[in-house]
């Protein structure tokens, strides 16, 4: 079981070697998530921005993840 640990604090990291560990490129995992683009997965790599959950749920899917763990710890 695949499980991603979702913590807002380290997002942008945690995506970009969830992608690379999946052998995509960000094009390749835009074209898997609907209505998302290569240039909204950059800058949620860059940590620019968040995605909804609507988005989450979709790169999580795209890559293969089984379970979604989300941190609601205050920071």
């Amino acid at each position: 079981m695949k499980i991603w640990e979702f913590d807002k604090n380290t997002f942008a990291e945690d995506l970009k070697n969830l992608r690379l560990d999946a052998q995509m490129s960000q094009r390749d995992l835009a074209e898997r998530v609907p209505f998302c683009t290569q240039y909204s997965i950059a800058k949620y790599e860059a940590g620019e921005y968040l995605p909804n959950m609507t988005a989450v749920i979709g790169i999580a899917q795209a890559l293969g993840i089984d379970e979604i763990r989300i941190d609601t710890s205050r920071r």
